[in-house]
């Protein structure tokens, strides 16, 4: 689960990059324009790689809360009988902020 959240993760942050490069190789876009889209992909990269780096059982629980992704996964993925949903406890006051691009990011 974790591996294809992370995929998708990377998915909504670089395929509009991708995008972009091809529109500037054909001059659709300017320099300066497709230096703003590396700098905004940066910045997400960064999102993604804070939501990653997080404790297991954290991310586990932020990508079950993701209800644009998890519903479509769990439906492919069905959960063994006996297994429920873990909580947990969080120790400090943290939120999920999901961007425009769809990519979460941890707020504290």
């Amino acid at each position: 689960m974790i591996d294809a959240f992370h995929d998708c993760q990377w998915h909504l942050v670089l395929d509009p990059l991708h995008q972009q490069f091809q529109r500037w190789k054909t001059g659709e876009i300017s320099h300066l324009e497709m230096d703003e889209a590396i700098h905004k992909t940066y910045k997400a990269c960064q999102h993604v790689y804070s939501l990653f780096t997080t404790k297991r059982d954290f991310l586990v629980s932020a990508i079950q809360f993701n209800e644009d992704w998890f519903p479509g996964w769990e439906k492919d993925h069905p959960r063994p009988k006996d297994l429920f949903r873990r909580t947990f406890e969080i120790k400090r006051p943290v939120r999920l902020i999901q961007e425009q691009s769809g990519v979460l990011r941890l707020s504290t």
